[in-house]
């Protein structure tokens, strides 16, 4: 097929997937929308057992070392904001993290290794991962646990970008995105009327202190030079107007890119609570759960990219110095495990005013997809002659 034709089929394919975008673990039509796409190509696949994952597997006629590509599978649950034709069709689900994307880059991936699997000396596996989404958990450990990826020398994987321009990419060696562990908070007070609040503890009083704490341990607990944050997304009090709230509900998010800081995050935490409920007569529950690890490139599967992008988009448009983001990945579990590396596909379009990642009027620049699956696709060519010496 010509560049032109194998273009169109990505954008179509990429549409088709916007349009029917499914939740973190119910990806029942978009696993079997892949299997028919993967069917036609005479892809031979396999689908996970417990999940709606599918891993697409291509051998070359000589032998040699396996490589990996990943995409995900999930949307989220975002009503879209787009006059577009193919906006979605699920009331309240968006694919809105440019997961359409990346299932229309790994299948044009199969399309092309297809084409050449009498020359390759090796294997390509596809994974197709639901659930990436659903953090702090992830689908990347329940495709890690199958032992689909044992014998798999790298990984490697992208992720559509609107905050660079489309036809450039971003990637470093080492820390890239953060680790995204999760807190839920619950403060623990004595009610009373509102009209004789020294009858009471205050669950409200406490939670505002505990929320001005919180930002003191980022801004005087740490080196400054450090990267974190912790940000309360939710939070619930009370229960009536005229009451002294007894409760207080708060969830949120702790991000870094440091591992000693990371864990040191829930000693800072609880000794933060265990002062202020203190101080104040209360009590509190503190549920701290460690979610996605630091997503780390590895130097030589990140070269390898490198040299594959400058191939296909030039040296001046492959970025190799980005500043890590707070942003979470679940890849990163990959990455704990196997040699490989992520970058970010540019995909913003001049004069577009669609939204980033995460928000209803999110969308790209399509032509990003036939550059995404290229810089892949010769990507694996090196990866496949590199892990074969």
């Amino acid at each position: 097929m010509c560049n032109e034709a194998v273009s169109q089929q990505l954008i179509k394919w990429r549409r088709m997937f916007h349009r029917n975008p499914e939740l973190s673990n119910q990806e029942k039509q978009t696993s079997n929308a892949i299997a028919g796409e993967l069917e036609k190509m005479a892809v031979p696949f396999a689908t996970f057992t417990r999940n709606f994952g599918l891993c697409a597997v291509i051998k070359g006629v000589h032998p040699g070392p396996v490589i990996a590509f990943r995409a995900d599978m999930d949307a989220l649950p975002i009503p879209e904001c787009s006059q577009a034709a193919y906006c979605s069709q699920n009331s309240g689900i968006m694919h809105a993290c440019g997961h359409d994307g990346h299932m229309a880059v790994v299948l044009g991936l199969a399309q092309m290794f297809m084409s050449v699997r009498s020359k390759l000396a090796g294997t390509i596996k596809l994974i197709f991962q639901p659930a990436e989404e659903d953090a702090p958990t992830g689908g990347a450990s329940r495709v890690l646990s199958s032992g689909v990826l044992d014998d798999v020398s790298a990984i490697f994987g992208l992720h559509i970008w609107p905050d660079a321009p489309c036809g450039e990419i971003g990637i470093r060696v080492g820390s890239m995105m953060a680790a995204s562990d999760r807190l839920t908070i619950r403060l623990k007070g004595k009610s009373s009327h509102a009209g004789k609040p020294q009858q009471g503890v205050d669950a409200i009083t406490m939670a505002a202190d505990v929320l001005e704490g919180l930002g003191h341990i980022v801004s005087r607990q740490l080196n400054p030079l450090s990267t974190a944050t912790i940000s309360i997304g939710t939070m619930h009090c009370g229960e009536r107007y005229n009451v002294v709230a007894d409760n207080a509900l708060l969830e949120g998010t702790v991000r870094t890119l440091d591992e000693l800081i990371r864990r040191e995050m829930p000693k800072k935490i609880e000794r933060l609570l265990a002062g202020m409920t203190t101080a104040q007569g209360g009590d509190y529950d503190l549920k701290y759960q460690f979610g996605y690890p630091i997503l780390t490139n590895w130097p030589e599967p990140t070269k390898l990219v490198i040299t594959a992008a400058q191939k296909v988009i030039g040296k001046d448009s492959v970025h190799t110095d980005v500043h890590p983001e707070l942003t979470a990945e679940d890849f990163s579990r990959y990455l704990e495990k196997l040699p490989g590396a992520f970058f970010w596909l540019g995909c913003k379009k001049d004069g577009d005013l669609y939204g980033g990642l995460h928000n209803p009027t999110f969308d790209m620049d399509e032509s990003a997809l036939f550059i995404g699956m290229k810089i892949l696709y010769h990507t694996g060519l090196l990866a496949l002659a590199h892990y074969n010496k």
